[in-house]
């Protein structure tokens, strides 16, 4: 809501060694860090981000916990120098090779 132009999304889907992989890039000024993590470009949990919102928010987490139910992961990035967040979600396609 904050972009008046600019505004795009990226999906990327793809299967690597048997993990189901989405990864989605889109626009962002700013986040909040939660303060526990450093923010050095790289991909971080969850708990690395707080929302802006009164009351919190509970999007990240869900996702991550989503994932882990399925044997994956989640993990997030801000990308400064691009203005971009990315979230990068792996999901086992074969939980039995766990």
């Amino acid at each position: 809501r904050e972009f008046t132009e600019n505004r795009f999304i990226i999906v990327q889907v793809g299967i690597i060694a048997g993990s189901l992989m989405v990864q989605i890039m889109n626009p962002c000024k700013s986040i909040h860090p939660s303060g526990g993590y450093r923010m050095n470009g790289g991909f971080l949990p969850a708990a690395a981000f707080r929302s802006p919102r009164a009351g919190g928010g509970y999007g990240l987490k869900s996702l991550e916990q989503t994932a882990r139910r399925y044997g994956g992961d989640a993990t997030f990035r801000f990308d400064e120098t691009e203005k971009t967040f990315t979230t990068r979600i792996r999901l086992n396609l074969y939980p039995e090779m766990r």
